[in-house]
């Protein structure tokens, strides 16, 4: 469209297109992270661990890549996602510069939550990691990794779910000697009764 007005004021020299182009990539994969959240109703926590590596490793391929006129652009994204999302950044074996501020997100995000949820998910697994960039040692330490912290997890709550059923049981068997077996069981709304199956005929 502007080709057809034929002013040179309002035309895109190649360099302009080329600087678009560039914008635009730069901000590729956060327009798909943001369209995926708020596609899902409610957003998994599994999505924090995949999105954060797919936009850091696609801004650092920009960066040394492709950034011809975007570059200060470029540095200025990875610095946040650095200072936010560094603790689990660094759990994925990407180092981080000491000269990075570390907001407040910084360790909260180093949680193994983040790394677990994400094998739980199907749409994620351990893909996310094997189809990344990253150098195929550290994938297979990372994959590694993440299933001792999972299996651990499981342990972990396995052994609390089985404690928690022996103190419940133990405390119904305290009670049954306690309690007459002739008590009522209290309840907040006992005096609810319930419905006469058969229906009252009006005349």
């Amino acid at each position: 469209m502007l080709t057809d007005i034929n002013s040179s004021d309002l035309r895109l020299l190649p360099k302009d297109l080329a600087i678009l182009n560039e914008f635009v990539s730069l901000f590729a994969h956060f327009a798909e992270a943001t369209i995926k959240t708020q596609a899902d109703k409610s957003p998994s926590i599994s999505l924090v661990a995949p999105s954060s590596l797919g936009i850091y490793l696609d801004l650092q391929n920009e960066l040394q890549n492709n950034c011809n006129h975007t570059l200060a652009l470029c540095k200025v994204l990875l610095n946040p996602l650095k200072s936010r999302f560094g603790g689990l950044l660094e759990k994925l074996y990407i180092n981080i510069d000491d000269s990075i501020l570390k907001r407040s997100t910084y360790d909260p995000y180093s949680d193994n939550i983040f790394l677990i949820s994400s094998l739980h998910d199907a749409k994620f697994k351990l893909n996310w990691i094997i189809n990344s960039s990253l150098p195929e040692s550290d994938k297979e330490n990372i994959c590694e990794n993440i299933k001792k912290l999972t299996a651990a997890a499981s342990a972990l709550m396995t052994n609390t779910n089985h404690d928690n059923a022996n103190e419940n049981n133990s405390e119904c068997g305290l009670s049954s000697v306690i309690t007459p077996n002739n008590n009522k069981r209290k309840g907040l709304f006992s005096y609810f009764k319930t419905p006469n199956a058969k229906r009252t005929t009006v005349d």
